[in-house]
């Protein structure tokens, strides 16, 4: 019984969570581009498979961390269209 308890909270934290991620990723326009990719919260089985220099540039894109006009110009109002 205690670990049918324990499955069902540790499911209830896990369902929050998720749910509060969905929220957070898209409200805020900054991740725009993330949610095109990224709309489940689960391990990319692709990623496990590229050179780590393609995992860098994937994450830097993903995350908004690069030096691409789109990003440089969030900060002098560039219209994203």
């Amino acid at each position: 019984m205690s670990m049918n308890w324990t499955y069902m909270l540790k499911q209830r934290v896990k369902e929050r969570y998720i749910r509060k991620w969905t929220d957070e990723i898209n409200s805020q326009n900054k991740l725009t581009y993330y949610v095109k990719f990224k709309c489940n919260f689960e391990h990319e089985l692709y990623i496990d498979v590229l050179e780590d220099k393609f995992k860098k540039a994937l994450s830097r894109f993903r995350l908004a961390s690069h030096s691409l006009e789109i990003e440089a110009g969030r900060f002098i109002n560039f219209d994203r269209m």
